[in-house]
């Protein structure tokens, strides 16, 4: 591979190495105006604290400023020995290009100061590979699914590839990989954030457990035990040295990725971050409303103008149930089926009541957070909507994508099944059911419509009963009717289905 030659320039009191074509009196004054607090051409991308990140257009390309904050009083000191942050990365974009994998390209470095930044050049047309696996995640065709495990070998094979050199990334999370797809269908995979990626001249087991910990991290249920499986028998391919202990090296990412988890996704402190503004979510506090949305939702809707219309909204959509506590209907959104639940006031205490115990939305909101944390699967929560007069709540929204599910009991009543497909489900419901035992959670209100059956297995809907419980004769209690509210229902005993 061609090397990339860089030129020492100064502009503006910045030192820089850059790319000799960029040298462009205007691309260079926006680039370094940028490092100050940003532009109004340039949109800000969520980043984390240590970090602000740009995105703008310049000649019909667009590119990403990346400025550098410090970490630590020590960061200066670091700099000395290691160079500025900025200089690591591109050391690290050099190294694996020079080793044959992808990274966006660096356009220049610079630094005044205590300031440095890192400009790239965008990737075309980017997938994240978490919104790919997703899109993938509902296997209602042969292709997908071939996709879905082509894809899963691929990254096997690079990381296996990447470790046989000796190469490490500092930071292998999902996001750091970019997926570009060429006009043929082949897909590229691209490495962002190569700040700590290095190379040794004998690749510790240590660093080389983190990046497959690292990337095992992902929680999300359309990846399977055997899509795990997968991907490391394709990473031992390139790695034919770690063969003959195999079974050990399972062992050891499995045992680390569940302590690495439990102490990430602490219940508690996942719940937090679903209420405040991060990469996943947007809040918004008003005088007159507060609101919590997914992002890939709340930028796709014009979230303004929903507000102001969600009730015309839900009486022109698909009416679900209309009763004295509660609205729910089906609503298309920007091209998407979701499931609109309004709670109503019914007075003053009512309202009083809510506002000091939290709306019935919110706590939806966190049960279906809760749940799909414990990979208990239920319909993907979107947003939640307190509305608010003198700070008190009068309505509260909560907003889900739709399902197209079967009710339990019309699968049950399905004459064309066999025998054996209806004890296959109930078993899936008894299963369901202690998985919520394991975590002291009951459902509260489980008739059948409640439980919906989608790609075969079932799916837990209507959260409003749902408690986590910390006393033993309370949950007992309530898992006793949550049992019988099953039993009777659905006309068997799902003890005996554990069978």
């Amino acid at each position: 591979m061609m090397a990339v030659l860089y030129v020492n320039h100064r502009y503006g009191g910045y030192r820089l190495r850059i790319l000799p074509e960029y040298l462009d009196e205007r691309f260079l004054e926006l680039c370094c105006r940028l490092t100050s607090g940003g532009n109004k051409d340039a949109i800000r991308i969520n980043s984390s604290k240590h970090a602000q990140v740009f995105q703008f257009n310049f000649g019909g390309q667009n590119y990403f400023h990346k400025t550098f904050l410090p970490r630590t009083c020590t960061e200066s000191i670091k700099e000395i020995f290691k160079g500025t942050r900025a200089d690591r990365a591109l050391k690290g974009h050099l190294l694996l290009n020079s080793r044959g994998f992808l990274a966006p390209c660096v356009i220049m470095v610079g630094r005044k100061g205590v300031r440095n930044f890192m400009v790239t050049r965008g990737v075309p047309d980017p997938i994240n590979l978490e919104t790919l696996f997703q899109s993938l995640s509902k296997p209602d065709s042969q292709s997908r699914i071939n996709s879905k495990i082509s894809v899963i070998v691929d990254l096997g094979h690079l990381i296996g590839r990447l470790h046989a050199l000796g190469i490490t990334h500092g930071d292998l999370r999902w996001g750091n990989l970019l997926l570009a797809k060429t006009d043929s269908g082949r897909i590229h995979y691209n490495f962002i954030d190569n700040e700590r990626t290095v190379q040794y001249f004998r690749l510790r087991n240590q660093r080389r457990l983190k990046n497959l910990v690292q990337m095992n991290m992902f929680s999300d249920i359309s990846i399977t035990r055997t899509d795990r499986l997968r991907f490391f028998h394709a990473y031992l391919q390139e790695n034919p040295n770690l063969q003959s202990r195999k079974k050990e090296w399972i062992r050891k990412v499995i045992s680390k990725t569940k302590k690495r988890l439990d102490k990430k996704h602490s219940i508690k402190k996942s719940l937090k971050k679903c209420l405040r503004t991060n990469k996943r979510h947007m809040r918004t506090v008003k005088y007159d409303h507060y609101t919590v949305a997914r992002r890939d939702f709340f930028e796709k809707v014009d979230f303004t103008g929903f507000l102001q219309n969600i009730d015309e909204l839900m009486q022109d959509g698909r009416i679900l149930k209309d009763g004295n506590k509660c609205f729910v209907s089906r609503v298309s959104l920007a091209g998407r089926e979701v499931v609109v639940k309004r709670y109503n006031c019914k007075g003053i205490i009512h309202s009083v009541r809510h506002t000091i115990k939290r709306s019935r939305a919110r706590r939806n909101w966190l049960h279906a957070h809760r749940l799909r944390m414990l990979n208990i699967p239920t319909a993907k929560p979107l947003a939640f909507i307190e509305k608010r007069r003198l700070l008190i709540i009068y309505k509260s929204y909560f907003i889900t994508e739709y399902i197209d599910g079967q009710k339990l009991s019309d699968f049950l009543q399905d004459n064309s099944l066999l025998e054996k497909q209806r004890l296959s489900m109930v078993k899936k419901v008894t299963e369901l059911l202690n998985k919520l035992s394991e975590h002291r959670i009951t459902h509260g209100d489980l008739k059948p419509s409640n439980i919906l059956i989608v790609d075969n297995k079932p799916m837990l809907i209507d959260l409003d009963s749902m408690t986590v419980h910390h006393s033993d004769w309370m949950f007992n209690i309530k898992r006793s009717k949550d049992l019988i509210c099953v039993e009777s229902r659905i006309g068997r005993n799902v003890h005996d289905s554990n069978a």
